[in-house]
């Protein structure tokens, strides 16, 4: 985060962040909107105004994350994942973080700078949401897409076929 800062000239500007998120997957299904409200009220207060966000979905973890709760160091698999967008002063990122950092309800996040272009392209492609269905493509496409000289072997089975 102070690289982020370091690097950013007039640190009084807004600029555009996005928070990643995941939530513990301990919590109940029907908090999560809830919990993902009171992340975006966090941001608020902290002088951010709101460009973007997607509800929190749960995932399966690349690889498994440790945390400590009550007491007790526990590996997480799973997790709930939403991301919000922001505009806000990089001096209110310190805050930000500290609140992030503080809340034990998120299992780990991350703060990145991005462009309005950038999110509006994420908001407007629902294929990109975490909780969209996967497309239903058809084995031999992609097969086909990725061999040699595809385009050359589809019309002669075509052809074959008539």
């Amino acid at each position: 985060l102070s690289d982020l800062m370091a690097a950013e000239e007039g640190a009084g500007e807004p600029q555009v962040y996005e928070v990643g998120y995941h939530l513990l997957p301990t919590l109940d299904e029907a908090a999560i909107p809830g919990e993902a409200e009171s992340l975006v009220a966090i941001l608020k207060k902290a002088g951010a105004e709101i460009i973007g966000e997607r509800t929190p979905a749960k995932v399966n973890l690349a690889y498994s994350i440790d945390t400590q709760i009550g007491g007790a160091r526990q590996a997480f698999t799973s997790a709930y994942f939403g991301w919000v967008a922001f505009e806000a002063p990089t001096a209110s990122l310190v805050s930000i973080k500290e609140t992030f950092d503080g809340n034990e309800k998120i299992l780990r996040f991350i703060i990145t700078k991005t462009t309005k272009d950038q999110v509006a392209a994420v908001m407007a492609d629902p294929g990109l949401d975490v909780g969209a269905p996967e497309p239903e493509v058809e084995v031999e496409t992609v097969v086909g897409a990725d061999s040699e000289g595809a385009e050359e072997a589809a019309p002669s089975e075509e052809k074959e076929g008539e």
